[in-house]
């Protein structure tokens, strides 16, 4: 072997191994999203209704899921929040003058973008 195609193996080596890994990390990110959504959703109740979470049928905390919305062999976006969500999840979310907001995905996103940051720095290092 050439130490030309030496080199192009080593690098087809690395960025595969980039490649995966960074895929590997997004999907993993949009998961926390979807944990911390539902965690949130189960934690923060209201003053008004004394409970621990907003939860009387867990349908919004069902609607909560992480989705691939797009894949390539070079690029991957991911989303995480709510999907068919029932009407009134848009008024817990944000809240109204009745309502004290719960902002599950904003502050989700917040932690989620933090620590994604810092893992695909780790992972274009390491590979």
């Amino acid at each position: 072997m050439s130490s030309k195609q030496a080199f192009y193996a080593w690098y087809n080596k690395k960025l595969d191994r980039l490649t995966s890994g960074t895929k590997a990390t997004v999907k993993d990110a949009g998961q926390e999203g979807k944990d911390l959504i539902v965690h949130y959703i189960e934690t923060r109740g209201t003053a008004k209704s004394g409970k621990a979470g907003r939860i009387e049928t867990g349908a919004m905390r069902d609607s909560v899921d992480t989705r691939v919305e797009k894949e390539s062999a070079t690029e991957i976006q991911v989303s995480f929040g709510y999907y068919d969500a029932p009407f009134y999840t848009v008024f817990q979310e944000q809240g109204t003058r009745y309502i004290e907001a719960m902002n599950a995905i904003g502050d989700a996103w917040d932690i989620v973008k933090a620590g994604l940051e810092k893992d695909l720095r780790d992972e274009v290092r390491n590979a």
